[in-house]
């Protein structure tokens, strides 16, 4: 019996552990089975988050170079589903131009990846072009990273395409505006200068002949005088038109200011071939102009140098026909002359530097004579032009202009004198000797107008010596003001040819709390990446453009992107040039800061300008300019937002792995904040206005609670809800901008009151 027992026993044992095995076996089933479920859960909500962006999400077998998945977003940007898509291969997806590059990137990258030189977590960013089904061609902004399928064991690429084509356009339009004039669109001094370079290297090469001519109109001054700088511009534009029309293709005519326009003609074969040219372009200038029921007769003289001959670099040439054009004015305009060396005789005998336009000496020394005497005598002086604030409507400054005052009352203007005194150096002396007076009267203004700002012109020669930060610190402390109170001007011209004592010099100025101010903005001699490397508060539009805002797409367009850009860059916007109220209307309504021109007012005495200020003028008109600008800006914090959640927490992207991500959470430091507790008190009593505030700041709210559960690593299914409920609260914020528009505009009674109103948040 004992030996049954013992088995039974031992059957009971090996059952029980059978069992206890199937128990836990069910328990792990049970577990798998309740991963396997969760997993499907978070594949769907990640699924259902890729495909409800307006991006396209895609994978890509880095060795087919087959598409393995892309989002429905796609149908959007390029018209192809995305079964089309992944039904092509990726050369369908690029530019003809573009394929070989990319396909050598991957190349290149896929190496390095296999190698161990490439981390996972590396991403790139590529601008590409990529065609749509229509025709046209989209500009996608592509960032990837390079990984290893755990599955598969495949090298693949994940990537998001976003459509910048807009921005492309924008950045086109500020560039070809920064290399060409803005009233003739022909290419300014900058872009020529870098055509004629090009010219002169390939003429090198292959051993033949460039001329360089250069043209001025004769008595253009008279026109503008008589009848006014619209039709000076016209007759400019005009002239431009026939000149070019009159070119080889291969020629080139760019515009250097005023009146004074050059020509490039590469590969001439003789001399006689560039005076043939000439002759042809004097012809065509002096036909005979109709302009608003106006007939004007122009001239021109020209005067050509040639390479090699002549000069063997663009700054001989440019100086040689330059002498050989005002050559052609001496001996009695409208003609053509070739340059040659006797032409520098006038030079030796007149005693004019090398260098220098010659001119007759009596004349030269005369003026240059005149204009020390009426300094010393106290004859020149300060003239203001106001300046209006479009959020105030009330003069908010006044730019300071230099006159010449005689004796007996006649006012000479500045084009007379000024051009010499920065010639001769005699500029800053000016500048120094007036500088005092500039801020007794600032004191004076004061009086009348507390916190109103004068701004004054600066040249390259006045910030060559620290003089002036000297005279700034020495008025300054004499009469006690704020130095916030003057703002400095200076030309794109001063900015591009000075040196870096200069910007020091510039960089005091600013730091005893002087404001900047770039001039003439949009003359084509700066770029973008001059306006972050100094300290510039405001941008002045040139008045040319704001002038050809009239008759030319082209200048509106210009001047709307120049104001969206400052705004960006948080600069003031300044136009010049306002002589109607349809162009102020525009201002307005493109959210530029303050405008000045003859329509507000002319540049006037001191006296004059106090009793102007004291009239306390205010020019009708809400600024729903800047509640567009304001809903850019929220838009722009919103995809920011979103954007740097999604690549934090679903792309494994590094910390801070792409710049310009990183989001301002404070409600009153973001754009929108600094608007609305800034400049939008404008609009305070406003029914929307006043209703802003609380879903502004809920909106930040919800965002600092989105990047929180994405640095705590919460579930895809509560980053995906917070992402949801901010898109929808950005819905209320700009139902409730769109509202303040709409009741703006009825404040301006440009819209009819409706009977009833009905607000809902805007589709995003």
């Amino acid at each position: 019996m004992i030996p049954l027992t013992v088995e039974i026993e031992s059957l009971e044992a090996r059952v029980n552990e059978l069992q206890a095995r199937l128990r836990l076996a069910e328990d792990q089933a049970r577990q798998a089975e309740a991963r396997a479920r969760d997993g499907d859960a978070r594949r769907r909500l990640f699924q259902d988050l890729v495909e409800s962006l307006r991006d396209v999400v895609w994978v890509l077998d880095a060795t087919t170079l087959r598409f393995i998945y892309v989002s429905p977003a796609v149908l959007g940007l390029r018209g192809y589903t995305p079964a089309e898509i992944m039904a092509a291969p990726m050369d369908a997806a690029l530019t003809p131009d573009s394929r070989e590059q990319v396909r050598a990137l991957i190349t290149e990258r896929v190496a390095a990846f296999l190698s161990g030189n490439l981390d996972p977590d590396t991403h790139f960013v590529e601008e590409v072009q990529q065609p749509c089904k229509d025709g046209a061609v989209v500009w996608t902004e592509v960032i990837t990273r390079y990984y290893r399928n755990e599955a598969t064991g495949a090298i693949e690429i994940q990537g998001i395409t976003r459509d910048i084509t807009e921005r492309r356009q924008a950045e086109e339009k500020i560039r070809h505006m920064a290399q060409h004039d803005s009233l003739t669109g022909l290419p300014n001094r900058a872009l020529f200068s870098a055509l004629v370079e090009r010219a002169l290297a390939m003429a090198q090469r292959e051993h033949h002949q460039v001329a360089l001519a250069f043209l001025d109109l004769d008595h253009f001054k008279p026109i503008n005088d008589i009848h006014g700088h619209l039709v000076g511009d016209l007759v400019l534009r005009e002239t431009a038109r026939r000149i070019s029309h009159t070119l080889r293709k291969s020629d080139t005519i760019g515009r250097i200011g005023g009146d004074e326009f050059i020509l490039l003609l590469p590969n001439i074969g003789t001399p006689h071939h560039a005076l043939e040219v000439a002759h042809k372009v004097r012809e065509a200038v002096r036909q005979p102009l109709l302009i608003n029921d106006l007939t004007l007769s122009v001239s021109t003289s020209l005067g050509i140098a040639l390479y090699p001959e002549h000069g063997q670099d663009e700054q001989t040439l440019a100086k040689n026909a330059d002498y050989a054009m005002y050559f052609s004015k001496r001996i009695g305009r409208d003609c053509v002359t070739l340059y040659v060396p006797e032409l520098h005789v006038e030079e030796l005998i007149s005693g004019t530097p090398a260098g220098e336009r010659p001119r007759p000496a009596s004349r030269a020394r005369l003026q240059l004579g005149q204009i020390k005497r009426g300094l010393e005598k106290g004859e020149l002086s300060y003239f203001y032009q106001p300046k209006v604030s479009l959020l105030s409507g009330r003069v908010s400054g006044a730019e300071a202009l230099v006159r010449w005052v005689r004796p007996d009352g006649e006012i000479i203007p500045p084009g007379d004198f000024i051009p010499l005194a920065i010639e001769s150096g005699l500029i800053k002396q000016m500048t120094l000797s007036m500088f005092p007076d500039l801020v007794a009267d600032l004191n004076i203004i004061q009086d009348t107008c507390p916190g109103l700002v004068l701004s004054f012109n600066l040249t390259a020669r006045d910030l060559e010596t620290a003089d002036i930060v000297t005279a700034a610190r020495a008025a300054f402390a004499r009469f006690q003001l704020d130095p916030g109170l003057l703002q400095a001007e200076l030309t794109e011209s001063s900015v591009i040819s000075s040196s870096s004592k200069a910007r020091d010099h510039i960089l005091e100025l600013t730091g005893m709390g002087l404001g900047l101010a770039m001039d003439d903005f949009g003359t084509g001699y700066s770029s973008i990446e001059v306006l972050s490397q100094w300290p510039f508060s405001a941008v002045k539009i040139d008045q040319g453009l704001i002038r050809g805002m009239e008759t030319s797409e082209k200048c509106t367009t210009i001047v709307r992107a120049s104001i969206q850009m400052a705004h960006q860059l948080g600069i003031k916007t300044v136009a010049e040039g306002v002589e109607s109220r349809q162009v102020f209307d525009f201002l307005l309504n493109a959210g530029c800061s303050e405008v000045q021109g003859f329509w507000l007012g002319r540049p006037m005495p001191l006296s004059d300008f106090l009793g102007y200020l004291k009239q306390d003028s205010r020019w009708s008109g809400i600024p729903t300019g800047l509640i567009h600008i304001a809903q850019l800006d929220h838009i722009h914090w919103r995809r920011g937002l979103i954007d740097h959640a999604i690549a934090q927490a679903f792309g494994k992207a590094g910390r801070n792995a792409i710049r310009g991500l990183q989001v301002e959470l404070d409600p009153r430091r973001c754009q929108l904040g600094q608007w609305y507790y800034g400049q939008g008190q404008e609009f305070h009593g406003l029914p929307s206005f006043d209703a802003l505030e609380e879903p502004h700041v809920e909106l930040h709210r919800l965002g600092a609670a989105l990047l929180a559960a994405v640095e705590e690593e919460q579930p895809p299914k509560v980053i995906t809800s917070l992402i949801r409920r901010v898109t929808d609260q950005s819905g209320i914020v700009l139902s409730i901008l769109q509202a303040l528009e709409y009741e703006s505009l009825m404040a301006r009674g440009e819209l009819p009151r409706p009977r009833q109103q009905h607000a809902r948040p805007l589709a995003i």
